[in-house]
């Protein structure tokens, strides 16, 4: 590891901030040189104060199909990794996965490809679907490992033959820190119930399910608030404007606390995080931070989610794309008493801590990254 140059390949720097820094500074510790590359954004200048050297990319975008946009974008991957001369390249995300692995292969850098979730391409159907499952199928079979978050989305790449013999192995999510997102005051009482959603304001991830669930409990007396943390008008096709949050804002059915970079004091001060998802997760970092904080959760029974989420246990499972199941779910937390509320909070707790901590994943990717870079070169 020591003097190896590892380079992280992700469509944001928010991401790789957010949900790796602590994987990049374990890695740094044991030697190894640590590069991001992504699309500059408010993060992009806050690796150097760790010492992590960022390098833009200004060819990659969330949206688009347009096949000479996609080459110029693979050239410019090229022109990148001669550059900085990685002797590894880690990949995040589908064009990072499919054109950052083919240029790797191109210049005989090894590289992993994480798959974070199916994604819009595939989960939209059609010729959509179609072409990117055909363009991973291609790529794939050049990285050295092939790494899933859920067992569901590996299922579904070998069921389609989409990794010809690329190693692969399920990993347990990207990993949380417990010791940081741990709980510092104690759990909120109170008459009226807070549900938060927390993550990307997207219509995939169900905001305006939670947002009409609220506006239900509240038709039927209940006294619950709503709160929505995350970004709004991002790249993707299933973003939320900013007007529409405005528009629930006025109407007084939610609350919108804007983008955080720390979302701890928000989340320990509610008593429930609601995730009614029905986008292709890996595994959703807000249930992870959630569950670490000793917060209940409800959340789809949906690939990543019930990964996290113990039906009963550590919160409840509702349908997907079903504002009744999530009306019904979210009701019935509010009727719950407030020892019943902490009881599944720290069984929560438990759950992350026994399969979830970053200690776990730090492991994972030095044992990889060792067995990768002392195999024989392509």
């Amino acid at each position: 590891m020591k003097g190896r140059r590892i380079a992280f390949l992700a469509n944001t720097a928010w991401s790789m901030y957010n949900f790796r820094m602590s994987t990049l500074t374990m890695l740094q510790k044991l030697g190894a040189e640590v590069i991001v590359i992504a699309p500059p954004d408010d993060y992009s200048v806050r690796f150097s104060s760790f010492g992590i050297r960022f390098v833009p990319l200004y060819r990659l975008k969330a949206k688009g199909t347009n096949p000479l946009a996609d080459f110029r974008l693979y050239q410019e991957f090229i022109a990148v990794f001669k550059r900085i001369e990685p002797h590894l390249l880690i990949s995040y995300t589908i064009k990072p996965n499919i054109y950052g692995i083919l240029a790797a292969r191109s210049l005989h850098i090894r590289s992993i490809a994480v798959i974070t979730g199916l994604g819009y391409g595939i989960a939209k159907g059609g010729i959509m679907r179609a072409m990117v499952e055909r363009l991973y199928r291609f790529s794939l079979r050049h990285a050295s490992s092939v790494w899933f978050l859920n067992k569901d989305d590996h299922a579904y790449f070998t069921d389609r033959r989409m990794l010809g013999l690329a190693a692969s192995k399920v990993i347990p999510g990207e990993g949380i820190s417990v010791e940081h997102f741990k709980r510092k005051v104690a759990y909120p009482d109170g008459e009226t119930t807070k549900f938060i959603y927390s993550g990307r304001l997207l219509y995939d991830k169900g905001v305006a399910d939670f947002v009409e669930a609220i506006r239900v409990l509240r038709k039927e007396g209940l006294a619950v608030e709503g709160v929505l943390l995350g970004f709004t008008d991002t790249l993707n096709p299933s973003a939320i404007s900013s007007d529409t949050v405005e528009a629930w804002e006025r109407e007084g059915v939610i609350r919108y606390l804007g983008k955080t970079s720390d979302v701890r004091p928000f989340i320990e001060q509610i008593h429930c995080m609601v995730f009614p998802s029905y986008y292709s997760e890996g595994i959703p970092r807000c249930l992870l931070e959630a569950a670490s904080m000793e917060v209940p959760a409800i959340t789809t029974d949906h690939v990543g989610c019930r990964e996290v989420v113990i039906d009963n246990t550590t919160g409840f499972l509702t349908t997907p794309k079903d504002i009744a199941s999530l009306v019904a779910g979210m009701r019935r937390f509010a009727q719950l008493p407030t020892e019943e509320r902490v009881s599944m909070g720290k069984a929560a707790r438990d759950r992350v801590v026994q399969h979830y901590r970053d200690q776990f994943i730090h492991a994972i990717y030095v044992q990889q990254i060792n067995e990768i870079l002392q195999s024989p070169a392509q």
